[in-house]
């Protein structure tokens, strides 16, 4: 029994000592790298060409608000006529402002849909979907130069 302990533990150490040896081996072979300094070339005539980008809290030119609209209706000539009436009374009344420039784009024109529940004789209720109408939604952008036109404009569009 001490026999194969003995047997044991002398494997365990000469490959220890293997290890060991290779590890110093591989450790003596790296290469050591210094610490140089890097040359820059500089021009020959001394001059530096320095690029800084930084913030300005600078007062503000002009200001863009953009208000969002929406018209539902049975018919796309019907949501049309009242969308465009509703943008017009407001941008008429918009447009006698000094320093103002308006511009209307589109977001979507999508119909709207119901549901419908068709009850069945050896079937559960189901649900149906039916046209019911569109949906169409404008956004109008205003661009001013007086931050105190802001309240104007709420008060404006919000009698649309």
């Amino acid at each position: 029994m001490k026999k194969l302990f003995f047997t044991a533990s002398t494997a365990l150490f000469s490959t220890f000592i293997m290890a060991q040896a290779s590890g110093n081996i591989n450790y003596r072979d790296q290469e050591s790298y210094n610490n140089t300094a890097i040359d820059i070339n500089f021009p020959l005539n001394n001059d530096i060409l320095v690029s800084v980008k930084g913030l300005a809290n600078v007062k503000a030119d002009a200001y863009t608000a953009i208000f969002s609209i929406t018209q539902n209706g049975k018919t796309t000539k019907e949501v049309n006529e009242l969308m465009d009436q509703r943008i017009m009374q407001s941008l008429n009344e918009i447009k006698i402002k000094k320093g103002v420039e308006t511009f209307v784009d589109m977001i979507s024109f999508v119909p709207v849909y119901e549901y419908e529940t068709e009850k069945k004789v050896f079937n559960r209720k189901t649900y149906n979907e039916v046209p019911a109408g569109f949906e169409l939604k404008k956004n109008i952008h205003i661009k001013f130069d007086d931050p105190n036109q802001l309240n104007e404009f709420i008060a404006i569009l919000s009698n649309l």
